[in-house]
Order: structure tokens, then C-alpha cells, then sequence
């Protein structure tokens, strides 16, 4: 009872703390410390913030919402806001902790209720409830006579020297009078307003925070606000007017969440806050003078606005634009974010929310015409891919003049992936040679569908040779029917293109083989997530069943790690758990370090790591960071390592200021399968680091399995020499 107290009360602390980074899109505590010092430069507006926060906590305690949500701060920074607004408006009184406590309960509600609908969209919750509640809360107020109106404003000098004394009183004149130029003063006010601090000092300190957190963060803060300054400008508003302008977060905050946060940042992201930002900047006049009516102010309105519509646009999208490139994994950090995507995008994670598909065939086959291919292969239908068997170059032996003569006729065609089957035709005779039949195009087909928009179809083949039905579920390999030489086809092929659509002769989509085996004379080499080009002789791959067996981890399951350096021995629990978005992770119970983890038919690989770099489970982490099932004895795979989780934060601080744009550093991986043999198999891996045009190997690792397990992982680099003993306590 009292660890289940003391965890709660852990939680909502950590809540509240977090909750101040988090209007920042952050999780670092570094930072929300920055914030909430400054919030207390007006101790009665910093315990009104504090206030509100813990009451959206408490209720969402009482609720049983979300502990994950609770602990980072997630239900808590629309209430902050809140209460700092309401601190910022109205002097500090008894009446006035009753409402900052149910307006605490108002924004946890307002936040849930918009939560429900914005979800159906995707779109994220932003500062929405913290708009609504705290309007509804001025009206509200404005007619009860308990309620004063704040004088903060009026003696903010007479505050300062209270504070500071004379000196400081000095040093602020000179600050805002004499060293910043007004627009940026005008800057450090806008930023400092967040919060509801509107002195550029304290936007000041804020922005310091800012930039040691994220050097993106702070570059898109600048990008926005001067944008919007420069714009003002152009359409006629004076520089003595832009200073009434504290909404001027609005481009702040709407240029990090487009240009870092929902987006991976690059060179197109912060094109487009550069278009966007005067939109902003017309809307939030717009919004200023309607809302004058009812004499509130816009707040972060417009922020919002622009960022909903935006992402909703980019989602609307029938052709992606590999060009703006949505954030899939949220690492709360845009340098985060951009490292973990460099990463990702070779790590094949399009495989992770669509279908896996393989060859539909066994054995070596030849690309006889491939994408936009020159006879058939056009315009709607140029994403299809014709197979054939080849011997010497030739398709078929002897004078090639019956079907049998055909090395491709009558061969196994097999499923490229799971699904059901929605569609067969198998009533069309084989033509004889040279012969087509062009009433029946596609011959005898069958449909697969593999997920929404996803459907395979395979045609020309033989009659009668079916070996599944209408409505069968058929898992990746399973055997379907053989090649024929049905409808318009002149000789014995293999028809193989991906559709939106179950219906036969659709639209081709792109859309690549997840994995094959290219062949070039004697030499095999293991080709991820491509597409066959004509004449190219490919097969299907063959998994490795030693290290599908060694890398499945099962929630529940435990590990006992004992780590050696120096002979110096130490003794590591290890725990596969998950969490309540059904990801998997390796919890270190000694040590509190985890790793998220994810596995499927062709790869093993972590998708990120959290905890100390000299932990034994980063050791695993770098050692088996990307692990190929398919992967040919002897060739090398390669794969960029996240610079975050590899260079330390002082290396990477000053590259973090123009990665969006042209990156100095780089780590990889290597993987080599150099032995598998029944029951066990031996990979040697290595890591590597580039730094401008130099590169070095840092560590060199080989992760020993016996009997389907990992055993032992040998680590060697420049400092250290570590063995991992692995032993498994509840694995089968």
C-alpha cells in the first residue's frame, strides 16, 4: 500500500515537472527545470501554474488514466498553462485556489473530450484545451467581484528591485534598453510569453534552456519568429506596434512542431515554415481583432490552426512526398527524431505497417520484363514483373515448340505473403506456342489480399493446377497453383504485380520485394526492400532458422546476464516486457536501462535504446543492432546507427545545428554471418565512426549461439574487452 502511495505521488511530481518541457514537444527534465524557475520569477503566478497542474494530475489519478500519460506530463500542460494564465490575469486569493483547482478537472475534461475526436484524425491534442478552459474561465470571472485583477504589470519594476535589489534593476534596464535590438527583444518577449512572462529576460533564460535541450528547437524558433517579424514588416506594421504582438509564440511554436516535431527536419521542413509563417501571421490578426469583441486575446489559436491544417493536408496526399517526411517513431527531440529516421529508413521499417512480401517462386528465376518493361509493362500498369526460368539464356529446350519444352511451364507458384484469397479464375485453357489469347488477358489469376490497398495478383497460370480456394488464408510460401501459359501470353511466364484493388487486371502500384537473393554469375548477394530489374536472375531467400529461434524474445521471459571485464564479474537481470502500445522491449532490472525491441519473418532489430552507455544492455544493444535472417554466410550488412545513441551529447552539440541540412558524423553497422551450422551459428559484427572524411572501426563484436540461443557476446574496443554470458531461465 504504501509502495502503490509512493508511486503515485512519484508520478505525479514527475508529471507536473515534465509538463512544462512538454509544451516544447519535450521530455528532458533539464529543461522543464529552466521553465519552472522562470515561472516563479512571480512566485503567485508560478504557484497558480503548479496548482492547476497538480489538480489535472490528481483528478486524472482518480480517473485511472493513463499512468504513462501521468508520469510524462502528457494531462498536465494544458492545465499549467491554464493556471498561469489565470495567475496572470487575477491577484492570488482563497476564491481564486478553488477555481485554479476546477480548472484543473476543466482542462483534464476538455482534454479528453478533444483528444476523442482529434484522434480519428491523427492529429495530436497541442494546446487546444488550455484555449477553451482558459476562455471559458475569464468570461466566467470577469462578473464575480471576489476575483482582483493582477497589478504585476503596472509594478513590474517595483517587483524587480524587490527581487534584485538595484543592481539588478540596473542590469535589466540595461539588458532591454541598451544591449538587445528591439526585434530581438521583441524575440526573447515572445518566447518569455509562453509562460506568461512577458519580459525578454526571461525569454532570454527560457531560450538558453531551449538551446541546450535542442539546437533544432532553438534555429526553428528564430526561423518562425523572424519570419513573422520580417512579414509585419512588408505589410505595413510598424516596428513600435509589433511589440504589442506577444502572440508572437504562435510563430515560434508552430515553426518547431512543423519544422522539427511532426516532421523530420530537413531542408523542406523549415522551406515550409517560411510559407507558412505569414499565413500564421494573417490569420492571428485575423483572430486578434474577432476575439476583441469579447476582449480575450488569441493565445495559441493560430498555432494551432495552422498545424492541425497542415497535417491533415499532408495525410491527404495521394503521392508521397518523399520530401516531407512525417515523424513514425516520436523520440520527443527533433535531433531525436531526425538521427532515429536516417537510421529507420534502412532499416526497412516500411515492413512494420505493411505487408512483407517475398517471390512468389522457389529456385532461380529470370526478370523477363520488369517496371515500364517494353512490351506490356505501361503507363497504369508499368509496376508488373514477368518471371521465367533460364538455362544458357534460352527459355526453353529443344526447338521450343510444345509447352513442356518450357523450363518455366508447370512450376510451383508459391504465396509472396499472408493473406486471404479473394479471387481465383481458373477456366482458360494454355495457348499453344506463339499463340495469345487476348479475350481473356490475364489467364488464369488469383487474387491475395495482404492488408487494406494491398493485393497481390499472379496470373497466367495452369488450369486445374489450383491448389486453394475463395476465402482460404494462405500464409508467406504456401504452395497456390503452377505456371501456365493461359491468356495473353506467348510462351510459359509468371505474371506478379501488387494492386489497391481485388479486382483482376487493376492498377499496378509500386511496391518492393522485401527481400530476394540477386544472382550475378557464381555470386549471391541478399537485396532488401527493391524491386527486380529486367534481366536480373533472382531467387527466393532461405531463412536462417538458428537465428529466428535466437532472437525471438517472449514478454515474461527472463535473462540472466553475467558481464566479465577484467575478470571483474557482475551479475545483470534482464526482463522482455511490454508496454501499452504492445511494443516490446529488454528491461535491465538491475540497472533500469531498457530497449525497445521489434522481430518479424526476415529481421530482428532495436528500434531505441534508453539508459547509460555502459550498460551491458547497450552492449547488446550495439552488438546485435540489426539482425538479418536471410543474410547470405559471408556478405556484409550494412546500417546507420542513431548518432544520438552512439556519440556522446558534447560530440554531437555542434553538428546538431545544421544536421536538417548536411551531416559531418556518422556510425554504422556491420553484420557478417561467418558460420551456421545445425543448432548453432556465429556472427561477427563491427561498429564504425565517421567524422568529417575520417573513419575509424570502434568496436568489434561476435555473438556466439548454441542450441537456438544467444550464448555468449564477445565486445572488443579501444578501452575495454567484455564477454555476456547469457543464460535464459523460462525460454523453451
Amino acid at each position: 500500500m504504501k509502495q502503490n502511495i509512493g508511486s503515485t505521488i512519484s508520478d505525479v511530481l514527475n508529471g507536473t515537472l515534465l509538463s512544462y518541457a512538454q509544451v516544447f514537444f519535450s521530455k528532458s527534465k533539464i529543461f522543464s527545470w529552466f521553465i519552472l524557475i522562470i515561472s516563479f520569477t512571480y512566485p503567485e503566478l508560478g504557484f497558480s501554474g503548479v496548482l492547476c497542474a497538480l489538480s489535472s494530475l490528481i483528478f486524472a489519478i482518480i480517473f485511472g488514466l493513463n499512468r504513462t500519460f501521468i508520469r510524462n506530463g502528457y494531462f498536465a500542460y494544458n492545465a499549467l498553462l491554464v493556471g498561469l494564465g489565470i495567475g496572470y490575469y487575477y491577484s492570488l486569493n482563497l476564491p481564486l485556489v478553488v477555481i485554479l483547482i476546477l480548472a484543473g478537472l476543466i482542462t483534464l475534461l476538455v482534454h479528453i473530450l478533444i483528444e476523442s475526436w482529434l484522434s480519428k484524425y491523427r492529429l495530436p491534442v497541442l494546446s487546444l484545451p488550455f484555449i477553451i478552459t482558459l476562455w471559458f474561465i475569464l468570461l466566467a470571472t470577469r462578473q464575480l467581484e471576489f476575483f482582483q485583477l493582477s497589478d504585476r504589470n503596472i509594478y513590474i519594476l517595483n517587483n524587480i528591485f524587490y527581487w534584485g535589489g538595484k543592481n539588478f534593476l540596473t542590469f535589466y534596464h540595461w539588458f532591454n534598453e541598451e544591449f538587445l535590438p528591439p526585434s530581438l527583444q521583441y524575440f526573447f518577449v515572445a518566447l518569455g510569453s509562453i509562460f506568461f512572462q512577458d519580459t525578454a529576460l526571461a525569454g532570454f533564460i527560457i531560450f538558453i534552456g531551449l538551446f541546450i535541450f535542442s539546437r533544432i528547437s532553438s534555429l526553428l524558433a528564430i526561423v518562425g519568429f523572424y519570419m513573422a517579424y520580417l512579414f509585419m514588416q512588408f505589410v505595413g506594421i510598424q516596428e513600435t506596434q509589433i511589440s504589442i504582438y506577444y502572440v508572437g509564440f504562435n510563430f515560434i511554436l508552430t515553426s518547431i512542431a512543423i519544422g522539427g516535431v511532426f516532421l523530420i527536419p530537413n531542408i523542406y521542413s523549415h522551406i515550409w515554415i517560411l510559407i507558412l509563417t505569414p499565413v500564421n501571421v494573417i490569420l492571428t490578426l485575423a483572430f486578434s481583432s474577432l476575439l476583441s469583441t469579447w476582449q480575450l486575446s488569441v493565445l495559441s489559436l493560430t498555432f494551432n490552426l495552422v498545424v492541425f491544417s497542415f497535417l491533415l493536408t499532408i495525410r491527404s496526399r495521394y503521392v508521397g512526398n518523399r520530401k516531407l517526411i512525417e515523424t513514425v517513431y516520436q523520440e520527443f527531440m527533433p535531433e531525436k527524431n531526425l538521427y532515429s529516421y536516417v537510421s529507420s529508413k534502412q532499416k526497412d521499417t516500411h515492413h512494420r505497417y505493411s505487408p512483407v512480401l517475398l517471390l512468389p517462386f522457389w529456385g532461380e528465376w529470370t526478370v523477363w520484363q520488369g517496371y515500364n518493361g517494353k512490351h506490356t509493362h505501361k503507363e497504369l500498369y508499368q509496376h508488373a514483373l514477368d518471371f521465367v526460368i533460364t538455362f544458357q539464356g534460352k527459355t526453353y529446350k529443344n526447338n521450343g515448340a510444345s509447352l513442356e519444352d518450357y523450363y518455366t511451364y508447370n512450376k510451383l507458384v508459391v504465396s509472396p505473403g499472408n493473406g486471404w484469397i479473394v479471387r481465383i479464375v481458373d477456366n482458360v485453357e494454355d495457348n499453344i506456342i506463339g499463340q495469345v489469347n487476348t479475350q481473356n488477358n490475364w489467364g488464369n489469376s488469383i487474387i491475395i489480399k495482404h492488408s487494406e490497398y494491398i493485393y497481390s495478383q499472379l496470373s497466367h497460370l495452369k488450369a486445374g493446377s489450383f491448389k486453394v480456394r475463395e476465402g482460404d488464408y494462405v500464409k508467406l510460401g504456401q504452395p497456390l497453383a503452377h505456371v501456365g501459359n493461359s491468356g495473353r501470353s506467348p510462351e510459359p511466364h509468371l505474371h506478379f504485380q501488387i494492386q489497391a484493388y481485388p479486382i483482376i487486371g487493376s492498377p499496378t502500384i509500386e511496391y518492393p520485394i522485401s527481400r530476394y537473393v540477386s544472382i550475378n554469375g557464381k555470386h549471391k548477394k541478399l537485396v532488401c526492400n527493391s524491386v527486380p530489374i529486367e534481366n536480373e536472375q533472382v531467387e527466393n531467400i532461405i531463412l536462417h532458422s538458428n537465428l529466428m529461434q535466437a532472437f525471438q524474445f517472449t514478454p515474461g521471459q527472463s535473462i540472466e546476464i553475467i558481464q566479465i571485464i577484467n575478470e571483474k564479474q557482475q551479475v545483470f537481470q534482464w526482463e522482455i516486457a511490454t508496454d501499452s502500445f504492445n511494443n516490446t522491449y529488454i528491461y535491465n532490472k538491475t540497472t533500469s536501462s531498457l530497449a525497445y525491441i521489434y522481430k518479424n519473418d526476415l529481421m530482428f532489430y532495436f528500434t531505441s535504446y534508453h539508459g547509460s552507455k555502459k550498460d551491458p544492455l547497450y552492449l547488446f544493444y550495439c552488438s546485435c543492432f540489426h539482425i538479418e535472417f536471410a543474410l547470405l554466410p559471408g556478405q556484409v550488412f550494412k546500417q546507420e546507427f542513431p548518432l544520438h545513441l552512439i556519440y556522446e551529447f558534447y560530440q554531437t552539440f555542434w553538428q546538431d545545428n545544421f544536421a536538417p541540412f548536411h551531416r559531418i558524423m556518422r556510425a554504422w553497422y556491420e553484420m557478417t554471418l561467418t558460420s551456421d551450422n545445425q543448432g548453432s551459428a556465429v556472427i561477427n559484427a563491427n561498429m564504425f565512426k565517421k567524422y568529417f572524411l575520417k573513419s575509424k572501426q570502434s568496436a568489434k563484436m561476435k555473438i556466439h549461439i548454441q542450441n537456438q540461443h544467444i550464448t555468449k557476446i564477445e565486445w572488443h574496443d579501444y578501452n575495454n574487452e567484455i564477454i555476456l554470458y547469457f543464460t535464459y531461465k523460462n525460454k523453451l
